[in-house]
């Protein structure tokens, strides 16, 4: 039987930014006939990859306190890709940077895009259609610094008033997906529910049928849980050059069905008896 003999081979920690070797690296003697294992000497700016090596985060030589104009450490870096419906898709970058989120377009021009952050909150992102989500672990107010908390504050009822037009409540937005608000809103039992809402939305040369066939069924879906009138109306914008936009409409939802709009990208008023 072949015997087997373990060689110890002589090396030497080499110095410098390893950073795409991974866990294990291969190599060969140099000319010195010595065997370098490249290390890291300071292990900042960097990222993990799923088989444990480690990789300078991109463009880390920008995203520095002095750039940014921060006098604390960036905390987070999201580095995404925006693909639309047409042509190349477009690079976007969102900073952390003590109380500040700062962003830009892959360019290293960074503008401050939100303040009033916790400090020290660990942001975490997410992409949903081309857009980015982003949160973080504190469990503090949020809010701009000239808002007044006399008037703006995070709420703990969702009430339902009762008025002329009968039993009245609203939900805001992205709330319509939130099982707890859509419970304790349909608890209520209201005649009328108000929903006004910013969605963004790609933009196409059939944008309408789009939203009907992949966007609004779960509206629809959600709407069903409040066993109301609902009615609906969206932000829109018309001069932008994104590849998403808020893109407008209005609806009047009736026995959780569509009982009149208004039609995407078209600014109007829409009309409905809701009972």
């Amino acid at each position: 039987m072949p015997q087997q003999k373990t060689q110890f081979i002589t090396h030497v920690f080499s110095g410098g930014w390893a950073t795409d070797f991974g866990p294990t690296f291969y190599g060969a003697p140099d000319q010195g006939l010595q065997f370098k294992i490249p290390y890291l000497t300071n292990a900042k700016n960097l990222v993990y990859e799923f088989d444990g090596g480690p990789r300078k985060a991109p463009g880390t030589t920008l995203l520095n306190e002095s750039s940014l104009g921060a006098s604390t450490g960036v905390m987070g870096v999201f580095d995404y890709w925006k693909q639309g419906t047409s042509g190349s898709p477009s690079q976007r970058r969102i900073v952390h940077a003590g109380t500040n989120i700062y962003q830009d377009a892959g360019s290293g021009v960074f503008s401050s895009l939100f303040s009033g952050m916790t400090s020290g909150a660990i942001p975490q992102y997410s992409t949903f259609k081309d857009l980015m989500i982003t949160g973080n672990d504190s469990t503090a107010d949020v809010l701009p610094p000239d808002i007044d908390l006399a008037h703006y504050s995070c709420g703990d009822e969702i009430p339902v008033l009762d008025t002329s037009f009968g039993r009245l409540g609203v939900i805001l937005c992205g709330d319509l997906f939130d099982e707890g608000i859509i419970k304790k809103l349909g608890a209520g039992k209201p005649g009328v529910a108000l929903h006004p809402m910013a969605r963004a939305f790609p933009l196409s040369d059939d944008i309408q049928k789009q939203w009907d066939d992949t966007e609004f069924p779960y509206y629809l879906a959600e709407y069903a849980k409040l066993n109301a009138s609902v009615l609906t109306c969206n932000a829109i914008e018309t001069d932008t050059d994104e590849d998403s936009v808020y893109c407008g409409g209005a609806w009047h939802i009736k026995g959780n069905k569509v009982s009149a709009s208004l039609p995407l990208l078209t600014e109007g008023i829409l009309v409905v008896d809701i009972w």
